[in-house]
């Protein structure tokens, strides 16, 4: 009886603290508290939006209220709880809070595992951008289904992954060496810097920054919410410049690694913020993994007076050197 009294008790003040907390911000979100009252928004979003806005991230909350209020009141709660977690992501990460974006490094991997029936299981979970990236070209590969087709949902997005897979391993080299790379589109406020994809889901600086190292760019103006002028897209790197990059750097330059160029990124060495330009000594390719260990680190880079020897400046001011590879003097000389 005593047991059974104590987990009553508990029960209870875990609930007394649910009910102070959906009031709490119910209180600082007035736009939020309206819309609940409309019965726009469940109770259950109430609680995640509760559970979620804590401590600094209140006052980002209040700016975002408009944003949060659209999204509960258009999505279901648990498509509510995952744009919660991306904006948790990105307050965090404009806190100054990095332990967000550390734990999606940690969590993020990748298991296939062959069963006795000869079947593949894939399991794992994926860090936001890369998700992001798999989702697009997942969708981008999926044709409409023909009268005749009665695949699921879920096997058109298999067969897709898997031609995805047989392009790549039938390509020698990839559109990065003659044309654009396809990429997640993200919208960028040019006021204060802010960037999300076209479903409202943040990403953090870091994503930001590595996506506009090299992108294609197109100037949106708007007013009051109303876009009166599109511009022109423009490519950030010219494909000449590209392509002279790609022949002089072969794979990854960041010392110690090889990874090829067709699973690379191009780095501005000075970012474009800072001024850095588009020529080929401002420029470097890196791949992926080293792409954001750069952007996340503060690394600085510099090429030798060789040109072609690249330097890495780590945090603590150790110096470590990256001699050109043997592929790419012989592609100099050829």
């Amino acid at each position: 009886m005593s047991a059974f009294l104590a987990l009553r008790a508990h029960t209870l003040h875990a609930e007394g603290n649910s009910r102070v907390k959906r009031a709490l911000i119910l209180a600082t979100l007035p736009a939020f508290s309206k819309a609940a009252a409309a019965g726009t928004v469940t109770s259950t979003h109430i609680q995640l939006l509760a559970n979620a806005v804590t401590g600094p991230r209140t006052e980002l909350a209040v700016l975002h209220e408009a944003e949060l209020v659209a999204a509960a009141v258009n999505l279901d709660a648990s498509q509510f709880k995952i744009v919660l977690q991306r904006w948790v992501s990105y307050c965090d990460d404009r806190l100054g809070d990095p332990t967000s974006d550390d734990e999606h490094q940690a969590k993020r991997g990748l298991q296939l595992r062959q069963l006795m029936n000869g079947m593949w299981s894939i399991t794992g979970l994926l860090d936001p951008d890369t998700g992001q990236v798999i989702e697009a070209a997942i969708e981008a590969a999926t044709p409409k289904p023909s009268i005749d087709d009665n695949r699921s949902f879920s096997q058109h997005r298999h067969d897709a992954l898997g031609d995805i897979c047989r392009e790549s391993l039938a390509l020698d080299e990839r559109s990065v060496t003659t044309g654009q790379r396809p990429q997640v589109s993200l919208i960028i406020n040019n006021t204060d810097g802010r960037a999300h994809t076209p479903n409202n889901w943040y990403v953090s600086t870091v994503e930001r920054d590595m996506a506009l190292c090299d992108c294609v760019l197109t100037a949106i103006n708007t007013c009051r919410g109303v876009v009166f002028d599109v511009g022109d897209p423009e490519t950030l790197i010219p494909i000449r410049n590209r392509r002279a990059v790609i022949a002089r750097d072969r794979c990854c330059r960041f010392p110690g690694c090889d990874r090829p160029s067709r699973w690379s990124d191009i780095h501005h060495i000075k970012e474009r913020e800072h001024g850095g330009c588009h020529q080929l000594n401002n420029l470097v390719l890196l791949c992926r993994f080293h792409h954001r260990h750069v952007h996340r680190k503060a690394i600085k880079l510099r090429w030798g007076e060789d040109q072609i020897t690249l330097t890495a400046i780590m945090p603590n001011n150790t110096m470590l050197h990256a001699p050109p590879h043997p592929t790419t003097l012989t592609g100099l000389c050829n």
